[in-house]
């Protein structure tokens, strides 16, 4: 099961509460909070190599960890290396 499914079973788990859910998924995110910045990047960069395309936040269980340290998705992909949708389409474009 992917990070996606993981976080996604537990979102849609009738047999939890809302409280139950925000628990499960806050442990499961506990180790990223102690990565550094760059072992964070280096994650997104991972799950781009791995599925060849940049991670959207329901794909990682780390995203809320990404947006406190990096702002907007599209600042921490620019930190991370990744050109953002805008820039792919801007270079299709050119000749």
């Amino acid at each position: 099961m992917n990070q996606r499914e993981l976080k996604q079973s537990i979102e849609e788990d009738p047999n939890l509460t809302d409280s139950e859910k925000a628990r499960k998924l806050n442990a499961l995110c506990e180790p990223y909070t102690k990565m550094s910045d760059a072992e964070l990047l280096q994650l997104v960069r991972d799950f781009t190599m791995e599925y060849g395309r940049e991670p959207m936040r329901k794909d990682v269980l780390y995203d809320r960890e990404l947006k406190a340290r990096f702002g907007p998705w599209n600042r921490m992909l620019e930190r991370a290396g990744e050109p953002t949708a805008a820039e792919k389409a801007a270079s299709k474009g050119k000749p």
